[in-house]
């Protein structure tokens, strides 16, 4: 979007449901989406080109929180039990499950 005017620049078409998006200070979208079976993470750029695709593993649940973008630019999602870290090229660092919690 301009965001003088808010008018769309550029639309996303093809089969996914939006679960989440964020935005970091470069104007690129951070995009969880379910593309028909598969949850991926895009990056999209802001004349809507997609950068990137980063497919969750198997077993990750949806959830309607929103990527969070370091200031490294790699991007943190929290699913269920599961915490995720993607790069900023698009590949997923690495996963963790939570275990158990500890009753303090």
């Amino acid at each position: 979007m301009d965001a003088a005017t808010l008018e769309p620049q550029s639309v996303l078409t093809g089969k996914f449901r939006p679960q989440s998006m964020s935005m970091d200070e470069g104007r690129r979208m951070f995009l969880v989406a379910d593309t028909g079976g598969q949850t991926e993470l895009w990056q999209v750029s802001p004349s809507g080109e997609r950068i990137y695709s980063c497919p969750m593993p198997p077993g990750v649940p949806s959830s309607a929180a929103p990527p969070i973008i370091g200031y490294d630019h790699s991007v943190y999602i929290v699913r269920g039990r599961f915490l995720l870290n993607v790069a900023r090229d698009g590949k997923l660092n690495w996963s963790r499950e939570e275990i158990g919690r500890a009753h303090v």
